[in-house]
């Protein structure tokens, strides 16, 4: 049974799952067998969406083809040789590594690609998006916002009742409310608080009780200095681990899986841009969104859904007008158009300020960024 709930790390960075999407559609109409997870993997290979690390490949000529700064794909027969290395892996073959590629775009509700429900089907949702009837920040929003524990597409999951995306604003609001009536300035949650703290949040009811126990995390460490603070900081760490994995994982390798779930978490939570990154890295709630985070945790307490089969879930996730936005009516809307007038009227100020030499040298350093 999972201990913690996570984001598909194979699709660490969510830029990638519309490319996923797209090759996934050229095999639309295919039972999802292991000879179309393969397909599916070798696809992402070919069209060097999917780099094999060098130690897999040994061969020269294959790691050079693999590393070619081209657009061009690589060559079916090359491909094929780089799938077959993998075919003979015992730790993660390559059917496997489709069947997890595509684990995420199921469970946006872009597709159905399990061998279990037969022929690859793109929903309309994902050929919306690909066609780009639909922007990113939407479709990661309404996922996000519908995105739960337990649900019937991953298995294992019963003992949890939790929205992870909402019940993380939940956790960072009571966390900063809680800091700063303590008399300090709320900051979010930092990485290591992210680690040992959210993937864990397997029930919302837990939610008040977890940022306690990170409010006394944060003052013990406070309290401590040096190596003092270095002893308290491994050894709660190490207390959290046993707590969460029990004794079926090593701590080092505990905490690398816990880094891999905040970092995977941390990129598909910002497309939202409810959440931004401030000082020393930590994760808070986005001032200009503050409105809209207002009314969803007014209206939603992070508790999971209850749906009576897989079609009925499956079709609520691939319907991109659910859930219903709590902060879209005309007062709330008039609301935000008077914020974004007045920050732009500040931004006006501050640009004001800026001589022409910075500005020119601001506007270069942007068009690099998009080259």
């Amino acid at each position: 049974m999972p201990k913690v709930w996570s984001f598909n790390t194979t699709v660490r960075n969510p830029e990638r799952v519309q490319t996923f999407l797209r090759i996934l559609s050229e095999l639309e109409g295919q039972n999802f067998d292991a000879t179309t997870q393969e397909e599916f993997f070798k696809l992402q290979i070919q069209k060097r969406r999917y780099r094999p690390n060098p130690s897999t490949l040994v061969d020269r000529g294959l790691i050079d083809e693999v590393n070619r700064k081209t657009a061009d794909d690589i060559p079916n027969d090359i491909a094929e040789q780089i799938v077959d290395i993998y075919r003979r892996k015992t730790d993660a073959d390559a059917a496997m590594r489709g069947r997890t590629a595509a684990g995420i775009l199921n469970r946006f509700g872009l597709c159905v690609a399990l061998e279990s429900r037969g022929p690859v089907v793109i929903t309309q949702l994902g050929k919306d998006w690909i066609d780009g009837n639909i922007d990113d920040q939407d479709v990661f929003l309404r996922f996000l916002l519908k995105w739960q524990y337990p649900n019937f597409i991953e298995d294992g999951y019963g003992g949890f009742n939790i929205k992870p995306f909402v019940g993380t604003l939940h956790l960072i609001n009571k966390v900063n409310e809680k800091w700063a009536t303590l008399g300090n300035e709320a900051v979010g949650l930092s990485k290591d608080e992210f680690m040992l703290f959210v993937p864990s949040l397997s029930k919302y009811l837990e939610i008040d009780d977890v940022a306690e126990a990170i409010i006394e995390y944060r003052q013990n460490a406070h309290a401590r200095s040096g190596r003092a603070r270095i002893k308290y900081l491994e050894e709660y760490a190490k207390g959290r681990v046993r707590a969460t994995f029990g004794n079926t994982k090593s701590f080092k390798l505990a905490m690398q899986d816990l880094n891999d779930y905040r970092d995977s978490a941390t990129k598909y939570f910002r497309v939202t841009k409810f959440f931004y990154i401030r000082g020393y890295g930590h994760l808070d709630i986005a001032p200009d969104y503050r409105l809209e985070v207002s009314r969803l945790l007014e209206t939603d307490d992070a508790r999971a859904s209850t749906f009576n089969d897989y079609a009925q879930y499956f079709n609520y996730l691939s319907d991109i007008t659910l859930p219903a936005l709590p902060w879209d009516n005309d007062q709330d809307l008039a609301q935000k158009s008077v914020e974004l007038q007045s920050n732009c009227k500040d931004l006006a100020e501050v640009v004001k300020t800026i001589s022409d030499e910075d500005l020119k040298r601001f506007l270069s350093s942007i068009q690099q960024d998009e080259l």
